[in-house]
């Protein structure tokens, strides 16, 4: 699902485009979650995961099995994640080639938001 730029908060309080991150259950993985999580949660200057208490801009929602049962509201800005399979319904070999997409997603977000 693509994500319409011009929904996004534009927060004047910081440069970097603040990102929450919404988890599944990870109940009947078919990824390794911390594999997939690590190269995401790694400094960027473009973006910062933030506290579900703080604001944010776009909502990352990862599904860990296709059951994809992780619920979120539909109507923020949201880049969905289910398995090995992007938010455009690209499949990847590997929980790190999705990391890779995802952080392109977030980095072409956050400049495009500027």
């Amino acid at each position: 699902m693509p994500v319409n730029t011009q929904q996004l908060n534009m927060n004047q309080n910081t440069a970097k485009l603040r990102v929450r991150l919404k988890l599944c259950g990870n109940c009947n993985p078919y990824i390794h979650l911390q594999r997939l999580l690590g190269p995401l949660k790694e400094e960027s200057p473009e973006w910062e995961f933030v506290s579900s208490e703080e604001s944010y801009d776009v909502l990352l929602v990862i599904h860990s099995c296709p059951a994809a049962c992780a619920s979120y509201d539909r109507s923020f800005p949201t880049i969905l994640s289910s398995c090995v399979l992007d938010f455009r319904g690209t499949t990847y070999e590997s929980e790190e080639a999705l990391a890779k997409a995802l952080r392109e997603a977030l980095e072409t977000l956050a400049k495009e938001r500027k």
